[in-house]
């Protein structure tokens, strides 16, 4: 089975487990921040309340919206790699690993010592 059709088979299961990993970590910070205000301020001010609620969503909403992108972007990431795989898997005869060598490694790469290029200088010593 190729990469891409077992990727079709179950990437609605992949986005949503990547969704959920990449905004689980985020909303449980913050509400983590939202109950420890909450228990802090509970009896004190309702505005004061009223003011980390708001803080807090100021600071949820737009990591949503973050993380989902990200989430959504490695997704097309993997679809995108997925493809380029099964493309280079599907070639009928690799070629030869000389071959290969030959046409796109300079020989001097090829040499188990570095080869340091070195001037030809014609400087008088005095």
């Amino acid at each position: 089975m190729r990469l891409t059709e077992a990727l079709n088979q179950r990437e609605t299961r992949l986005l949503v487990a990547l969704l959920l990993v990449f905004n689980a970590i985020p909303l449980i910070g913050g509400s983590i921040v939202f109950i420890t205000t909450f228990v802090i301020n509970f009896g004190v001010a309702l505005i004061v309340q009223l003011t980390a609620t708001v803080i807090t969503l100021a600071f949820v909403l737009p990591t949503v919206l973050v993380c989902s992108t990200t989430a959504a972007a490695l997704f097309l990431l993997i679809r995108i790699v997925s493809e380029y795989v099964d493309l280079f898997a599907d070639r009928d005869t690799p070629p030869a690993m000389t071959t290969v060598l030959e046409t796109t490694v300079p020989q001097a790469a090829l040499l188990p010592y570095p080869v340091i290029p070195r001037p030809h200088l014609n400087v008088k010593l005095d």
